[in-house]
């Protein structure tokens, strides 16, 4: 298995470097490859697109042009035989405010719900995480997390550590740093989202208020929309 990575990896270095170079994937070049709907998903999959979306792309290359398909950092724009691979431009949803509980976001990932518990319980559950609301500012903001980002994560006694170490030592795939989402209170953050709750604004026995926050991967912004 490693051998034929390797041998496919040095087959297609010529046509990713003129993908990297260009941002430009003929359709005639593409379509000289054995397996053309292969060779587009190795390609794009260094640009986060997920291969149930490359099988689109190729399915619908003959489409209206201007169809664009998104990744979390760039767009494909479908145009007369050919695609054009651009980095995405910060949108509306990059950075997300919440005024107060309740309330419903949405990101190209996930759906997050707020709502404000006076009786609760809870379990272990990484979509879950319970806040206490006389720690949290509102409004709060919903957005990807940045080098420099840090926190207190629970269970390390209030100690301060880089978003950047922790997701290191949560060993989170390179490829989904990215997706990483933070909720923050006053430029604090109270929840690296899916991952861990910040010390300063968990749950104790004094807490008379929570706010519950959920995600839900299933309900997300679509991934493909048509111009």
């Amino acid at each position: 298995m490693e051998a034929a990575e390797r041998f496919i990896a040095q087959q297609l270095q010529s046509w990713q470097q003129h993908v990297a170079q260009t941002h430009e994937l003929s359709f005639e070049s593409l379509d000289a490859f054995p397996e053309p709907l292969f060779v587009l998903a190795e390609t794009l999959k260094a640009y986060d697109f997920s291969y149930p979306q490359c099988q689109a792309i190729y399915q619908n290359r003959m489409a209206q042009p201007g169809t664009r398909y998104f990744s979390a950092r760039y767009e494909l724009i479908l145009d007369r035989q050919r695609w054009l691979l651009e980095l995405r431009q910060a949108s509306s949803h990059a950075v997300q405010t919440l005024p107060d509980a309740p309330a419903i976001r949405y990101t190209p990932f996930f759906s997050l719900t707020l709502q404000r518990l006076e009786n609760f319980s809870w379990k272990a559950n990484p979509l879950v995480a319970y806040l206490d609301a006389a720690a949290l500012i509102f409004p709060l903001t919903l957005r990807i997390w940045q080098p420099g980002d840090w926190f207190c994560p629970l269970g390390l006694g209030g100690k301060r550590q880089k978003v950047s170490d922790f997701l290191v030592n949560q060993k989170v795939p390179r490829t989904e740093k990215d997706r990483v989402y933070v909720l923050e209170s006053q430029g604090q953050i109270a929840w690296i989202v899916g991952y861990r709750v910040d010390e300063r604004f968990k749950i104790t026995e004094k807490t008379q208020t929570a706010v519950r926050v959920e995600i839900n991967p299933e309900q997300s912004l679509a991934e493909t929309t048509f111009s």
